[in-house]
């Protein structure tokens, strides 16, 4: 029946116990079946535990074979760690984001990058040699030009020293020649000399060519002295010539260095340097330049203010353009005149065109 308890399929207590003991002995019979198949998992678990003879052994023998050394067989199949390649370093000379670029090459361009190290190497080394090489040869010549220099100057001098002695002396002979043959005053005088008294005569003639030989060596140094002098005015020019082109080309063409030159000698003039000190003034190569920033600051000034004059006369007429305001009940303010005075006057003054536009407003809306 269905809902129904156990005990209602029961039909009577004698039916009940002659279940419970049917029960009951089943029961004990699958726990005696049981037992058996547990304690033959334990003595399966124990004999595992304990080692064997046999496995004994086995075990030593596995043991001294892998406390052996190795033979030569087993040293040749072991095969050494292969050492990483060494860093490259990338050229000093390279630039940071240069070299940060190199350091991010993969291992597979390392063949590449060792190339372009060496070349690169090779390429700073014969650079740097070269650099070398040419300040070298340029010091050698600067030395070589400072000692001819030294030569040059230390020969003038000596020259100079010597034309100082020189002159006095050739001063004293020319005139003790003139006081002795004084009487001698024409090529006749000379004539009848000879024939009067050929010793005199003969004398005469020595200390003549004597005194000539004198101005003669004079003159000479003088000149050579001369010749010097230009050719040390001469490179000084061209030295201050290179000088000038290099800070301001254009004077190095012809084309737009006579226009600048006629527009430099006319600003001198104006502060009354005469055309024959030109040179003189010009021999620097920094006046040049410094007239040169005179004028193109001048011509600046002249721009500025013809540019102020244009906005000054635009101001005015957006000022008379624009309608007059007339206070209200008609009529001008008091003091019309005093203000629009005031107004022109700040007008006058104005720093910019703002204060002009106002000024000028105020001017005319002020105007009586």
């Amino acid at each position: 029946m269905s809902g129904g308890s156990a005990r209602d399929y029961v039909e009577s207590d004698a039916l009940a116990d002659e279940i419970l003991g049917i029960l009951s002995a089943e029961d004990g019979a699958t726990d005696q079946q049981t037992k058996p198949e547990a304690a033959g998992a334990d003595d399966a678990a124990a004999a595992r535990e304990t080692p064997s003879p046999a496995a004994d052994a086995a075990a030593d023998d596995a043991g001294a074979a892998d406390q052996q050394p190795p033979t030569g067989e087993d040293e040749q199949k072991v095969e050494p760690e292969a050492d990483a390649p060494p860093a490259i370093e990338p050229p000093a000379s390279w630039s940071a984001e240069s070299k940060a670029l190199f350091a991010k090459l993969p291992p597979e361009f390392q063949d590449l990058a060792n190339e372009v190290v060496r070349r690169e190497s090779e390429r700073e080394q014969h650079v740097s040699k070269a650099s070398r090489e040419a300040a070298e040869a340029r010091k050698a010549a600067d030395d070589a030009k400072s000692a001819a220099e030294a030569q040059q100057a230390a020969a003038a001098e000596e020259r100079q020293r010597y034309a100082a002695r020189l002159a006095p002396q050739v001063q004293k002979l020319v005139q003790e020649f003139t006081d002795e043959f004084k009487d001698i005053t024409s090529p006749a005088d000379l004539v009848k000399l000879a024939a009067e008294d050929p010793a005199r005569h003969n004398l005469f003639v020595a200390r003549r060519d004597q005194v000539a030989a004198a101005v003669q060596e004079q003159k000479q140094i003088e000149e050579q002295s001369v010749t010097e002098q230009n050719a040390r005015i001469a490179a000084y020019m061209a030295d201050e010539r290179k000088a000038l082109i290099e800070k301001w080309p254009e004077m190095g063409d012809e084309k737009t260095a006579a226009p600048w030159r006629e527009r430099i000698v006319s600003h001198l003039r104006e502060y009354g340097i005469q055309d024959k000190d030109m040179p003189a003034v010009l021999s620097n190569h920094r006046v040049p330049l410094l007239v040169r920033d005179a004028v193109l600051g001048r011509e600046a000034q002249a721009k500025l203010k013809e540019l102020e004059a244009k906005n000054r006369e635009i101001a005015a007429k957006k000022v008379a353009a624009k309608p007059r305001h007339v206070a209200p009940g008609g009529g001008d303010k008091p003091n019309g005149s005093a203000q629009h005075a005031a107004f022109l006057q700040r007008a006058t003054s104005a720093r910019n065109d703002d204060e002009l536009t106002e000024a000028l407003l105020g001017a005319f809306n002020s105007k009586a």
